[in-house]
């Protein structure tokens, strides 16, 4: 409510749940903030415990009280001048109980300039998303680390890695080609490569393209529309979903787009979520999902074939709580398609971001029983 009235008097302001208790994500997210914004003039929490919300403050005990205020002070220190924040913007991607720090690069591809950050040190495993960007798989990232190198990236047009033309498409070819190409760059493949949703699709179509650079893919939840029998029903419902997009709002769209996905969300956290104004790049990142990504990424359709001659490097994953969502229904379908059983992962679609240790101990799990 504060960051809306704020940008509706002509300011910036962003706001955000993140869990408090993560000192990981707090940096994360506070770093994601400052490289979109190039500073934070004004930071403030509001910090709330399970165990404790909603018993009054005189039943409290002095240590419940304090709790979420030790945990505020110990998650973070936050920049206060801009030269503070250009020196400790990589300091603030370090996980504050390793010594695993992200490093920043950029790599130039054909049409695109991508943003890319690297972490730790062993064999390569490459985490992607489609329309996610490197912000959003931080904490997974962090906790392999410790006995990995992790590449993440800024997919092509989202926002640190810009388009020579904002206005091309971005397939699952194009973003396949961008990770073959940081692979053979890094030169530490053939690579693990975990992609979630839109990530999926671009792992899937880069060892179909080039099994050379993969060791393992593991396809999260990947958007394949085309492998359902009521496939053209959904071309023309992503279709209506653009244009909704185009003529009636982001609320609008988001409502079509989860209603149709299988996302069930109260009212009142739909409005919290998408009824608000947006930052100018957060802006322009959804713009590009729903007119230049959305449609490439559901509307691929692998090669089977090619993808059954690799499948025994293949992993399709579904989360354990996606049951009954589009995404759930796809990926049984590829699956099927290719001869082997879907493995569960914690939470839902985005799992990685809701329990990152949970989700990193069934990741590492799968990566053993594929060795």
């Amino acid at each position: 409510m504060v960051a809306s009235e704020i940008v509706a008097d002509s300011g910036h302001a962003d706001a955000a749940q993140v869990d408090a208790t993560d000192p990981e994500r707090v940096t994360a997210h506070f770093a994601a903030v400052v490289d979109r914004a190039a500073g934070v003039d004004i930071s403030f929490n509001m910090i709330g415990i399970a165990d404790v919300r909603g018993q009054k403050l005189a039943d409290m005990t002095l240590s419940d009280y304090m709790r979420p205020i030790e945990l505020g002070a110990a998650s973070t220190t936050f920049p206060s001048t801009q030269t503070e924040i250009e020196t400790t913007k990589e300091l603030h991607m370090t996980s504050l109980d390793t010594a695993t720090t992200a490093t920043a690069h950029r790599f130039e591809v054909p049409g695109a300039s991508l943003h890319y950050e690297v972490r730790g040190q062993g064999p390569l495993i490459v985490l992607v998303g489609a329309p996610m960007d490197a912000s959003s798989f931080a904490p997974l990232a962090d906790r392999l680390s410790t006995d990995h190198t992790v590449l993440t990236t800024d997919p092509r047009g989202i926002n640190r890695s810009p388009l020579v033309d904002p206005d091309q498409d971005s397939t699952p070819e194009m973003r396949a080609d961008d990770l073959a190409r940081l692979v053979s760059h890094l030169e530490a493949g053939p690579a693990v490569v975990f992609g979630s949703s839109g990530g999926a699709v671009s792992a899937l179509a880069l060892v179909q393209a080039h099994p050379e650079r993969v060791q393992t893919v593991i396809a999260h939840e990947p958007p394949l529309e085309e492998l359902l029998d009521d496939r053209e029903q959904r071309r023309a419902a992503s279709d209506e979903i653009v244009a909704t997009y185009l003529s009636r709002g982001r609320a609008a769209a988001w409502a079509k787009f989860l209603s149709d996905a299988g996302f069930a969300m109260p009212e009142p956290v739909f409005a919290e979520m998408f009824a608000g104004e947006l930052d100018p790049q957060a802006n322009a990142d959804e713009r590009f999902f729903f007119v230049h990504e959305m449609r490439a990424s559901s509307h691929w359709r692998p090669d089977l074939a090619a993808l059954r001659s690799v499948s025994r490097r293949i992993v399709v994953g579904i989360g354990e709580d996606s049951a009954g969502q589009t995404c759930d229904h796809t990926s049984t379908a590829l699956a099927t398609a290719l001869g082997t059983e879907p493995t569960k992962f914690p939470g839902g679609h985005t799992g990685f971001v809701e329990d990152p240790d949970a989700f990193a101990a069934c990741l590492r799990d799968v990566l053993a029983s594929t060795v």
